[in-house]
């Protein structure tokens, strides 16, 4: 079934039968490479191999699940967050809509505070849900953190299990 449904999206006939345009966007590489909502893409520099600042601080994968659990309406309409840190990598894995979906982004700085960059949502999920919500809900929970420790951060650099911020 699902070789077919493959073959029937992939082959040239499909703009024809789904609309002009939907075709072309479904046998795309990425099943959804981010949302049209108009906001410009966030450029991500290249990431230093170690954070950069005079002094570093590190928020761990387990700090930053349990600020999840705490307010779990942050990431409507996802519900049952797991946030992954991996090497230069942030997962977030979620339920929406009776669905499960996984989460990609990459970390970057802007004005002193961590911000999600290059983010996808893997999956029929990803039709569903922009990765703009998970951006924004991760951006919060990033600018708060900051705001409770009172730093400025220079650099972020992701390793498995936790974020390094270098400070300025």
């Amino acid at each position: 079934m699902v070789i077919s449904a493959a073959a029937w999206l992939s082959s040239g006939d499909t703009s024809q039968r789904l609309g002009d345009g939907l075709g072309d966007r479904i046998a795309g590489v990425a099943p959804f490479a981010g949302d049209d909502d108009g906001d410009p893409d966030i450029e991500v520099p290249e990431t230093p191999s170690e954070p950069q600042g005079n002094q570093t601080w590190t928020l761990t994968e387990g700090e930053l699940n349990e600020r999840v659990r705490n307010n779990p309406d942050a990431f409507s309409p996802a519900s049952d967050v797991r946030i992954d840190l991996g090497e230069g990598t942030v997962t977030v894995r979620f339920r929406a809509y009776g669905m499960n979906g996984t989460y990609h982004g990459s970390l970057t700085t802007r004005d002193g505070v961590p911000v999600v960059a290059d983010s996808t949502i893997d999956g029929a999920l990803g039709f569903v849900v922009g990765s703009s919500q998970i951006d924004d809900a991760l951006n919060r929970e990033m600018a708060s953190v900051v705001e409770e420790q009172n730093v400025s951060v220079q650099s972020v650099h992701v390793r498995p299990g936790q974020m390094i911020f270098g400070l300025s």
